[in-house]
């Protein structure tokens, strides 16, 4: 085999031209240094292989490639070690050794060297072996070229010794000694800082988010599909709020178009404007207790509004004897007052245990309209009467100083006629339901209030507390007289049966209200016996009256008198009286004070306050120093009628009349 062909062969091998020139350098080191010259004189691998092929009766062992498998592209090859190299190359020179010592010899004998193992890195050893038969020539050079063909096999599985130039000659590296594999050392990554800590958290907080989002929209369609559209071939046949679209399928109707009510949602109505508008929330007000000829709502949106307006309402004039139920809403929580927020609201002072006894929803405020002037009051529920009216007892002496704001809207500040309390049915002339009152000034201004089983009312007046009584229909025990009376007799019961008398003029024409049972208040019961005889002498088998008050004889006046709840007035002076003043007060003044010779002797009635009067009222502040002038750091009367003066006056005549 030439040269060219084993070129030629090596190409379809996939050898390229410089591995093809350096396998020919290696196995021919004689003409390796002409070859390096060529290309360091500027002739590509290319050019030089031409030239070689040119010489076609080469020597075949000159160039023999070994036949063998092409490597993978793929596959990364590492050459060959040095040692390795180093025997073949010592292998080789032997054989040409023998080939030559052969020759000198005249062909005697061939020497047909070992077969090569195809690994590499094997040592290659090389015996001797003189065969007799003249035709071992061929044999041995079969051999040889099979071993190079198996050696050049080796070599081709492994990588190039050298890259291919691109340009320019080809320059052989020199050898040099394996190096041994070294560790590769990476330096570590710097720590992150902590602002690159906080980025890297709010990213994967987002992320984290963004998934649970995610999940959160699924499970939800999953869970709660949307509603199939409705279809429709009229408005009729979509819910409320949905008209049917030209498409045949129900839609919501748009906020800003509606001919009526009926085209806006349940929660909306049509506007002015033609828009669906919020329907305004109507707060829910209790029902009156009672029945009121008249009825007032105020919107108030700060405490300072609702006293104002109460006092707009005080000063309204309307018909005598009617009562106003007035209605109070907060126009920021669209809803009515309850009695604390009245309360709180005007600045009255209450105790909170009061409203642990009332329903303080449960109430009804109202105004009274008298000749006197309009007045205010409430009523509510009793939730708990036990303790109650020891409650409002102990609570009595500060009551008008609670209730001063209130209060000032009627009268103004003035000072009270009494300083205490009183039991209405205590009062002579009053027949209804009992209940406590303070007189504050004359013209029927003060505070009452009444406990009941049901109810508890409050009211500045007495014709408002004693008509309330009739609307709520409270009822009432009948007054009648339960003991026999005689001569010599005194007290309330007494007092009871002169005013029953005193309503028949030819049976007590006198009329004595004195509570003493004397020789007139007898003469007066003897009339009324014989008057009627029949039903009070004539079952006891009499014919002339006996002047006492017996069995017989209270039945009949309790059946007279006693529905009719005629009891006697109970006179008291209301108002300070000083010199030069007159009127019924300065007259029952000066009849009272007649009933003691050593303080008005003169015991002159004249409905005048003169200098005789004055003279009496200073001896009488005298007499009961203790009482007027003490508590208010006198020594000798002024003869003016004071409060103290007048509580004095009231305590020890006002059960007496003229």
């Amino acid at each position: 085999m030439t040269i060219g062909e084993s070129i030629k062969r090596a190409k379809e091998r996939g050898l390229n031209d410089l591995q093809i020139l350096q396998e020919i350098m290696k196995q021919n080191p004689q003409k390796g240094k002409s070859l390096e010259e060529a290309m360091k004189s500027g002739k590509t691998p290319t050019q030089i292989l031409e030239e070689i092929t040119k010489q076609q009766n080469a020597p075949l062992q000159k160039f023999s490639p070994v036949a063998s498998p092409i490597p993978s592209q793929k596959q990364a090859v590492p050459p060959p070690p040095d040692d390795d190299m180093k025997k073949i190359e010592e292998a080789r020179k032997r054989i040409e050794a023998l080939q030559q010592s052969t020759e000198q010899r005249g062909g005697q004998g061939t020497i047909t060297p070992p077969p090569i193992k195809p690994l590499v890195g094997q040592s290659v050893s090389v015996k001797k072996v003189v065969s007799p038969d003249p035709g071992a020539e061929a044999l041995v050079r079969s051999k040889a070229e099979q071993v190079r063909n198996n050696l050049l096999s080796r070599l081709k599985t492994k990588k190039e010794f050298f890259p291919s130039p691109s340009k320019g000659p080809s320059v052989i590296p020199p050898k040099t000694a394996p190096q041994q594999p070294t560790k590769a050392f990476y330096p570590l990554p710097p720590k992150p800082s902590p602002r690159e800590k906080l980025w890297a958290r709010l990213l994967m907080a987002c992320f984290i988010l963004v998934v649970l989002a995610a999940l959160a929209t699924f499970w939800y369609f999953y869970l709660f599909p949307p509603e199939a559209e409705l279809g429709c071939q009229g408005n009729e046949d979509c819910p409320e709020g949905y008209s049917c679209a030209t498409n045949g399928v129900c839609t919501e109707r748009p906020t800003t178009q509606c001919d009526s009510d009926s085209d806006c949602p349940a929660d909306k109505l049509c506007g002015p404007d033609k828009t669906c508008i919020q329907k305004p929330i109507v707060p829910i007000v209790i029902p009156s207790l009672f029945v009121a000829e008249k009825e007032r709502t105020i919107i108030i949106s700060s405490p300072e509004e609702l006293r104002s307006l109460i006092q707009q309402i005080v000063q309204e004039s309307e018909d005598a004897d009617q009562f106003k139920r007035i209605i109070i809403k907060d126009s920021k929580e669209n809803k009515s007052l309850n009695l604390k927020e009245f309360i709180d609201g005007m600045l009255i002072r209450v105790p909170p245990e009061i409203y642990q006894k009332i329903n303080e929803d449960n109430f009804t405020l109202f105004s009274f309209s008298q000749m006197e002037g309009n007045r205010i009051g409430f009523v509510t529920k009793i939730e708990t009467q036990e303790g109650f009216s020891s409650l409002m007892r102990t609570e009595e002496p500060a009551l008008k100083e609670d209730f001063k704001s209130l209060l000032t809207l009627m009268a103004g500040d003035v000072a009270p006629a009494t300083f205490y309390f009183r039991n209405a049915n205590e009062t002579p002339g009053y027949s209804g339901y009992n209940f406590r009152y303070q007189t504050i000034a004359k013209n029927d201004f003060g505070i009452t209030y009444l406990i009941s089983d049901e109810y508890f009312v409050f009211t500045t007046s007495w014709k408002s507390m004693n008509r309330i009584i009739e609307k709520l229909q409270i009822a009432t025990a009948p007054i009648e007289l339960a003991n026999d009376l005689k001569f010599g007799d005194s007290g309330y019961d007494v007092k009871l049966l002169q005013t029953w008398l005193s309503q028949d003029a030819s049976v007590y024409p006198q009329g004595l209200k004195t509570g003493k049972f004397a020789s007139l208040t007898r003469a007066a019961v003897t009339r009324f016996q014989e008057k009627y005889a029949s039903d009070i002498l004539a079952p006891q088998g009499l014919s002339r009256g006996t002047g006492i008050v017996d069995l017989y004889t209270r039945i009949k006046l309790n059946e007279l008198y006693g529905r009719s709840g005629v009891l006697p007035i109970k006179p008291e002076i209301t108002s300070d009286l000083r010199y030069g003043d007159h009127g019924d007060q300065v007259k029952l003044l000066q009849s009272w004070l007649k009933e003691d010779r050593v303080v008005y002797p003169e015991g002159i009635i004249s409905g005048w306050f003169g200098p005789l009067t004055r003279a009496a009222v200073t001896r009488f502040q005298e007499k009961y120093a203790s009482d007027i002038l003490a508590p208010q750091g006198l020594s000798r009367g002024t003869g003016i009628v004071d409060a103290k003066t007048r509580i004095k006056l009231n305590d020890l005549y006002g059960e007496k009349t003229q």
